[in-house]
C-alpha cells in the first residue's frame, strides 16, 4: 500500500503545474550513465547484460527530477519485464535538432493494440505480472507527465516475442 500511495504522490507532483520547474543545466551523459551503474546490479542478479551506447557531454537545461523520473522508469521497466540471459540497451545520442534517449530491452514485447495504452495509469499488458513486480501500472504515466512538464517527448515501439524501446526526445 506505501508503494501505491507513494506512486499516487510521485504522479501528483509531476502533474502540478502551479509548482514551479527548477531548470538548471544538466550533464545529461552523467545522469543517465549514474543511473545505469545504480540499476546495474538489479540486471545482473537477473542475468541481464546491459549495454550503454551514451555520447559524452550532452547537456540541456531542464529539470533534474523530471528528467530524474523518466530515466528511472524507462530503465527499471527494462529490467524488470526482460527474462533472464536477455539484454537492455540504453541509448543517448544528439542529432541536429534534438537528444534522444533510448531505453530498449529483449523479451516478450507489447502487443500492438496495447502500444498506444502504456502511458495510462494502472495500464498493464500482463495482468499478472503486477503480482510478482509489486507494482501498480503507474511508472509510465508519471513519466509521461513528467515528459508533459518539460516539453518531452515520449514514443514507445515493440515487436512482441522480440523487443519493447521506450524513447524520449527533448
Amino acid at each position: 500500500m506505501g508503494g501505491l500511495v507513494g506512486d499516487l504522490l510521485s504522479l501528483a507532483r509531476m502533474e502540478d503545474t502551479d509548482t514551479g520547474l527548477f531548470i538548471e543545466k544538466l550533464d545529461l551523459s552523467g545522469i543517465i550513465t549514474e543511473t545505469v551503474c545504480e540499476m546495474e546490479p538489479a540486471a545482473l542478479e537477473k542475468g541481464l547484460s546491459i549495454d550503454r551506447q551514451i555520447e559524452p557531454d550532452i547537456t540541456l537545461d531542464s529539470d533534474k527530477e523530471h528528467i530524474l523520473k523518466i530515466v528511472s522508469v524507462y530503465i527499471d521497466n527494462a529490467i524488470k519485464y526482460t527474462d533472464g540471459g536477455g539484454k537492455v540497451e540504453v541509448s543517448l545520442q544528439r542529432d541536429k535538432r534534438e537528444i534522444v534517449l533510448s531505453v530498449r530491452n529483449t523479451g516478450d514485447g507489447i502487443p500492438k493494440d496495447d502500444l498506444d495504452k502504456v502511458f495510462d495509469r494502472f495500464y498493464r499488458s500482463d495482468p499478472s505480472r503486477s503480482s510478482e513486480s509489486g507494482d501498480f501500472g503507474l511508472g509510465l504515466a508519471i513519466a509521461k507527465a513528467a515528459a508533459e512538464r518539460i516539453g518531452a517527448v515520449l514514443q514507445v515501439s515493440s515487436e512482441p516475442g522480440e523487443y519493447t524501446e521506450f524513447r524520449l526526445a527533448i
